[in-house]
């Protein structure tokens, strides 16, 4: 059908290695400061963002409130704070 949207749209990844390299120890990764930073478009405002365990992370960070996180990403986010 054209001119029609997708039902269930995707939400854009970050990986571990975004975050160690746009964020500082102990700073709150949100929707806002991942486009501010340019980790994402702003498109990611309406579908959202969801965080993957690729890469690394040294850095003690807080995922806010809406960031959804795959749940090996979370455990290594948890461990690194």
């Amino acid at each position: 059908m054209r001119g029609k949207k997708a039902v269930n749209a995707q939400k854009y990844t970050v990986t571990l290695t975004q975050l160690e390299r746009f964020f500082e120890a102990g700073e709150t990764v949100t929707l806002a400061l991942l486009v501010e930073r340019r980790a994402v478009s702003k498109k990611a405002l309406k579908t959202g963002v969801k965080v993957v365990a690729t890469g690394t992370l040294s850095k003690k960070l807080i995922l806010a409130e809406g960031i959804k996180a795959s749940e090996k990403a979370r455990q290594i986010i948890e461990q690194a704070g």
